[in-house]
């Protein structure tokens, strides 16, 4: 967790040696520390099961699943709550019903990770309200910020990206809202699958939060830490 005493230079000299023409050190947060609720094989069978339905429907099957996979778990775990929900309602459909929580849980992931790649503010980003309701906004905002402003054709990349958000949310609200089958429902995980991929690599640096999953948990520890010391300090006073 950041502690630099722990970095072994013996093994980035030796990788140097095997022709490696860079290594650098990776901050993993609070991964696999106390503040790390989901470092449990509960946690990793759910994984590998989005993964499993993540090739399934990506064009390179297991290694766009994979990389899908590790950037969803830099950015925030918990995004695997609601896309193993995803999976396993989609694995089981077979009524209008079914395919319905297919949608449900679609969505609630959409808006988890707005929540990750825009944090909802009260401020306005360039006239947009990204606000906690508006999921779309934020991703909207999350495309806005990301693209560099002198990148070739900006105005359409936004664009485009835009509206395959709003086309992948329609998709999802459809599987609520109309008639869904087990087609619809496939396209529409693949969509957000896709639609992942393409929003994480516009900013790379930003999509990896190796603390923020853990942030309430590392804050109630030390507030609690805190309340203890202050209450053994009062116990010794006289």
């Amino acid at each position: 967790m950041g502690n630099e005493d722990e970095k072994d230079e013996y093994e980035t000299k030796e990788l140097l040696k095997l022709g490696f023409a860079t290594v650098d050190w990776e901050d993993r947060g609070a991964h696999q520390t106390i503040f790390d609720d989901f470092d449990t094989p509960q946690h990793f069978i759910q994984l590998k099961a989005v993964q499993g339905a993540l090739a399934s429907v990506l064009p390179n099957g297991d290694d766009d699943a994979s990389e899908l996979v590790m950037m969803l778990e830099d950015l925030n775990p918990k995004l695997f709550n609601a896309l193993g929900s995803a999976v396993r309602a989609l694995s089981a459909a077979k009524t209008e019903e079914d395919f319905a929580h297919v949608g449900i849980s679609g969505r609630r992931y959409v808006e988890q990770l707005a929540d990750a790649l825009f944090p909802a503010s009260t401020v306005p980003f360039n006239g947009r309200d990204v606000s906690a309701p508006k999921f779309k906004n934020r991703l909207w905002a999350f495309i806005d910020k990301s693209l560099p402003a002198e990148a070739p054709n900006r105005d359409n990349g936004l664009r485009s990206l835009g509206r395959e958000i709003d086309r992948m949310i329609d998709a999802v609200n459809a599987l609520l809202h109309g008639q869904p089958d087990q087609q619809s429902a496939l396209r529409a995980f693949a969509d957000l699958a896709k639609l992942t991929i393409a929003l994480l690599q516009l900013d790379p640096a930003a999509s990896r939060q190796p603390y923020r999953a853990f942030e309430q948990k590392i804050v109630d520890f030390f507030t609690q830490h805190f309340e203890d010391l202050r209450r053994g300090d009062g116990a010794d006073a006289p």
